[in-house]
């Protein structure tokens, strides 16, 4: 592997760890707010994670940026959109992270 991969995801894990010891897991609605075709891109959705800490509600919408597409829209955040999903809430940074599922959750509709 070259250096340069590997210090990178030396510095990526040790990254990750510093935001994980600050983790707050939480359940979250995640709902679509918008979606963006690019003419040779998939079509990509932005999300806004809805969720409750210490009886106070946050909104966190996606904000991520990739080669080609718009701000915020992945194609990938189809599979969270529109249902609950699990995330993990970092406080100090005012970061979320989507979890990886391990149960198809069914869609759910918010009222």
């Amino acid at each position: 592997m070259p250096v340069y991969l590997t210090v990178k995801n030396s510095n990526n894990k040790r990254q990750i760890n510093i935001w994980l010891a600050d983790a707050v897991k939480l359940m979250a609605y995640a709902c679509t707010i918008g979606q963006y075709k690019a003419p040779t891109l998939p079509k990509g959705i932005r999300i806004r994670a809805t969720f409750e800490l210490n009886g106070k509600k946050y909104h966190k919408e996606s904000d991520i940026k990739v080669f080609g597409g718009a701000m915020g829209y992945i194609a990938s955040f189809k599979k969270y959109a529109d249902r609950y999903i699990n995330i993990l809430y970092l406080p100090q940074y005012d970061q979320v992270m989507i979890l990886k599922d391990t149960v198809n959750t069914t869609k759910n509709t918010i009222q």
